[in-house]
């Protein structure tokens, strides 16, 4: 068991704390290939499209340890399975009862004893034989308490603040922001950028005004079942801010906010020509900030994801921004992007580098930025 009650950095996880967990969301929408796919049961992505995701971080303080109960629900006669996997992607638990050739019963429980404080887990909820116009409702109970933790005394750790020698530590809030990437559809159209129409040609704007994004950051969890996505064309500036042919997600900010410490993505990616040789990529990941025209140098932070780690099926990448400090005066943007094949040069660029797709605004792909914002 842990020695402390200060879990540390994660890389963007949801708390799951001793008052439980609750989310309602859509089946996943399943194409006729993917319901006829093997199915890799001891892998979180359980099959791309198939599953919804959940990255959960065991928030249990003051307790050492407990169980926790996994139940999910629906109205409607379907199939669908629990798996529990452990930071390693080891699977420590499931329910997978067959809800049809049984019985006409509409819900799944799986049991996870004794999981430690501050353990990393992740569910996936996977429709077996499901239909896509339902809501299911996944909620996790915690019980079975184990041992509690003790504060020290005079112990400077905020939890401990105002307790006596040997007290249980309070719980402390969460006060990360959770921002994911969520859009209109289809997702080839929604990042048409501003720079189009911000240029201007002896004083006079094109026609049309300002068209604003369509692919926005927002701070509510997607609950969907059908994915959004958006395939990188030839062209492409990965240097630019809001480049109308690569990913980007804005957030509008009402007024100037300081954005410090760690910012963690995950994103997820695919490709069919990155890994061929494992020569292809890299994608970059940046953060923006305020950017007003075409070629405006606004750029926050950059990470590199080398091509080898991105694969034919929809890979979740991580990336940190370590140690940012940035003023944003009204807007933030991630993108993705990557070099063009036609290079702006003239040459040509290794043609590797002209095919990938990022997935979003669903629960089968929870897209997110987490990062620490000023609380209102």
């Amino acid at each position: 068991m842990p020695a402390t009650f200060d879990c540390g950095p994660d890389d963007g996880r949801e708390r799951l704390t001793t008052d439980g967990y609750a989310f309602d969301f859509e089946a996943p929408h399943l194409t006729a290939p993917e319901l006829a796919s093997p199915v890799p049961a001891n892998h979180p992505a359980v099959t791309a499209q198939r599953s919804a995701l959940f990255f959960l971080r065991a928030d249990l303080a003051p307790y050492r340890s407990g169980d926790l109960e996994i139940s999910l629900t629906w109205p409607e006669t379907s199939d669908y399975d629990i798996f529990v996997f452990d930071a390693q992607g080891t699977e420590i638990a499931r329910s997978a009862a067959s809800n049809i050739d049984g019985g006409d019963t509409r819900f799944e429980r799986a049991l996870v004893e004794g999981i430690a404080h501050c353990a990393d887990l992740s569910i996936a909820v996977r429709s077996w034989a499901g239909r896509p116009d339902q809501t299911l409702s996944l909620r996790i109970a915690f019980g079975n308490p184990g041992p509690m933790f003790a504060c020290e005394k005079d112990d400077p750790h905020p939890a401990c603040e105002g307790k006596e020698e040997g007290e249980p530590p309070a719980r402390l809030p969460d006060t990360r922001t959770r921002l994911y990437l969520g859009g209109d559809r289809p997702g080839q159209l929604s990042m048409q950028g501003h720079y189009v129409h911000d240029l201007e040609v002896n004083g006079i704007r094109p026609v049309g005004g300002e068209a604003e994004l369509s692919s926005h950051l927002v701070p509510v969890r997607p609950t969907g079942g059908r994915p959004n996505h958006f395939t990188k064309l030839v062209a492409g500036n990965p240097e630019q801010h809001e480049n109308p042919f690569m990913a980007n997600y804005s957030l509008q900010l009402k007024q100037p906010t300081r954005i410090t410490g760690d910012v963690k993505a995950l994103i997820w990616v695919s490709s069919q020509t990155f890994g061929q040789g494992g020569g292809g990529g890299p994608l970059f990941v940046d953060l923006w900030q305020d950017g007003t025209a075409a070629l405006a140098g606004t750029r926050i932070a950059r990470v590199e994801v080398p091509g080898s780690k991105i694969g034919a099926a929809p890979t979740p990448v991580r990336v940190t921004f370590s140690g940012v400090d940035a003023l944003v005066e009204r807007e933030l943007v991630l993108q993705v992007s990557s070099e063009p094949v036609a290079g702006t040069s003239g040459g040509s660029q290794d043609p590797a580098d002209s095919e990938w797709t990022i997935y979003y605004d669903s629960v089968q792909f929870p897209a997110h930025l987490t990062l620490n914002l000023p609380q209102a």
